[in-house]
């Protein structure tokens, strides 16, 4: 993508080469989603919500939407074209929720960015509150000659004809399949998480449908579903998803565990990786299958490193060429020392013809750096990137 400019925690902190920085620069942010809009003039990062510090004064809900151009090297804010009308159908601000490109028709310059969930707050001061809201942004790229693409779009609530849906979630993931969009886990609170797969169907209307595509299974990852005797990964959320012409790839998270004699709940980081077939699922719930990924843990060298790849709150992307995924950060909940890690490092997953089997290597230094809880000091001098959790990557 080359160089991209962002600013730091606070609008005060920025991040810029010695060419400055752009007229318009995106604040930062963290627990926002991301995906790529593609035209024939061009591609975009399209970035949306999160929570991020404004004016420098305090930690806020975001309910903006950015597009990033990756010829011009430029953000630009996406404003709403229904000129003259009151906006009342606006998402509220929100954050950990899921977005999903869809729709797409690259000619037109035109394609529907649809937000699922997360954690949203009404008005300023009021609650944070998971919601189960699907909103579309309808995205077209308004060319100007030697000026590069400035992108609009109109939001809209899409809401569900059918009775079943999903319940109000955040940390879930989500990603395109055929036209459509299949979610996957996410958190309820402070204290369980999901372990449910659904398919909004999408036609490009104002209304779309829910379908349940799994059933219920047990808590513990990697255990038998009750009356179906299938495998699956259990509940878990701030995991990373990657779209599959079958369905999708899961890798990490984070799981809730009772502790014996404990009140409340543990969150230990997972380290296992699983792909969903949709297959027959259409049929009804139980019909799409999970299948365990076995992790042959090398570096590059072809040794095995001594290195934990337990994270949760990382970003991964599949780049379905080379059938390789590549994961990015995150964190590492130390539960036994009370502890939490923010890696740094890059995780490089060799997928095999038939995606059962891969190898799991360090393109870089796969070493975690050692954080206390609540860090309070700066991450250190070291080169390449920092220490991070919630951030994005786009393909």
């Amino acid at each position: 993508i080359g160089q991209m400019y962002l600013s730091g925690a606070s609008v005060l902190s920025r991040d810029c080469t010695a060419g400055g920085c752009p007229a318009s620069e995106v604040s930062g942010r963290y627990s926002h989603c991301a995906d790529v809009f593609s035209t024939s003039a061009g591609d975009h990062m399209i970035i949306y919500g999160g929570q991020g510090v404004v004016d420098g004064v305090s930690l806020s809900t975001l309910g903006d939407a950015w597009a990033y151009d990756m010829t011009r090297d430029s953000w630009t804010l996406i404003q709403d074209i229904r000129a003259g009308v009151m906006l009342t159908s606006m998402p509220a601000p929100r954050s950990s929720h899921s977005c999903t490109i869809v729709n797409k028709n690259p000619v037109a310059g035109t394609a529907d960015f649809l937000t699922f969930g997360g954690r949203v707050q009404r008005q300023v001061g009021s609650a944070v509150v998971a919601t189960n809201e699907v909103w579309r942004l309808r995205l077209t790229d308004q060319r100007v000659t030697g000026e590069g693409t400035l992108v609009v779009g109109v939001w809209s609530r899409l809401n569900a004809s059918t009775v079943e849906q999903p319940v109000p979630r955040f940390d879930h993931t989500a990603v395109a399949y055929d036209g459509s969009v299949l979610m996957y886990g996410g958190c309820e609170g402070d204290a369980s998480a999901f372990d449910d797969v659904w398919l909004l169907d999408y036609t490009g209307n104002a209304n779309a449908s829910w379908r349940a595509l799994t059933v219920g299974a047990a808590s513990v990852t990697g255990t038998t579903s009750p009356g179906t005797g299938s495998i699956t990964p259990g509940r878990r959320c701030a995991h990373a998803a990657a779209p599959t012409s079958e369905g999708m790839l899961v890798f990490g998270g984070r799981a809730p565990r009772l502790p014996p004699g404990a009140n409340d709940p543990v969150w230990p980081s997972l380290s296992d990786a699983w792909a969903f077939n949709v297959g027959n699922a259409f049929r009804g719930p139980g019909y799409g299958t999970w299948t365990r990924m076995p992790l042959n843990e090398r570096n590059a060298q072809g040794v095995v490193p001594n290195a934990q790849i337990s994270r949760s709150d990382h970003t991964m992307v599949m780049d379905g060429q080379a059938n390789t995924l590549f994961i990015f950060g995150g964190l590492f909940t130390d539960v036994r020392q009370n502890s939490i890690y923010v890696y740094r490092d890059w995780l490089r997953v060799a997928l095999n013809a038939v995606r059962s089997a891969p190898s799991l290597g360090a393109a870089c230094k796969c070493s975690p750096r050692r954080l206390h809880p609540f860090p309070t000091g700066a991450l250190g001098s070291e080169p390449g990137h920092t220490a991070r959790m919630g951030s994005r990557l786009a393909l």
